[in-house]
C-alpha cells in the first residue's frame, strides 16, 4: 500500500512541473520556484559526488508539463562552472506535447575538438522556454 502512495506522490508532482530531466540523476530537488534563475535553476551546489556519464551515445531523458517547450541542451567543463557553459550538445529545437521524451543515444554528440577524456568533471544543463517570463534552468552533476 505504501509504495502505491509513494508512486501516485511522485506522478502528481510530475504532472505540475515545467519540465525535470529524469537522467543523468539530478544534482539536487528540482525547485519550481527558482528554475528561472539563471544559471543552474537554483541547483547552484556542485556536488563532491559525481555522476558517470558516457561521452559518447549518451542519452538525456526529460519531462515537460507543457504542451510546447523549445530546448538546449549545453555543457560546462570543470568542477565548478558557474556560469561557464560554453558548450552546445545540442542547439534548439522544438518539442511537442507534454510527457517524458528521451533525447537518445547519438542526439548528444561533444563539439569536434573538445579534449575530454573519462573522469572529466562536467555539468549539463537544459534550457527552456516553458516559461512566460523567460527561461526554465536545470542541471545535472
Amino acid at each position: 500500500m505504501i509504495s502505491k502512495i509513494l508512486t501516485v506522490s511522485a506522478l502528481a508532482s510530475l504532472a505540475t512541473a515545467h519540465f525535470q530531466i529524469l537522467y543523468p540523476v539530478p544534482r539536487g530537488s528540482d525547485n519550481e520556484d527558482t528554475m528561472g534563475n539563471f544559471p543552474c535553476g537554483g541547483l547552484d551546489t556542485v556536488s563532491s559526488t559525481r555522476t558517470p556519464f558516457p561521452i559518447t551515445n549518451a542519452p538525456i531523458q526529460l519531462h515537460f508539463g507543457h504542451t510546447q517547450t523549445e530546448i538546449e541542451v549545453l555543457l560546462a567543463i570543470g568542477n565548478d562552472p558557474g556560469s561557464a557553459f560554453n558548450y552546445i550538445l545540442v542547439p534548439t529545437f522544438q518539442e511537442e506535447g507534454p510527457g517524458n521524451f528521451c533525447l537518445g543515444g547519438g542526439a548528444i554528440t561533444l563539439p569536434s575538438g573538445l579534449n575530454i577524456t573519462d573522469g572529466t568533471n562536467a555539468t549539463i544543463q537544459v534550457i527552456t522556454n516553458g516559461d512566460p517570463t523567460g527561461g526554465l534552468y536545470n542541471v545535472r552533476k
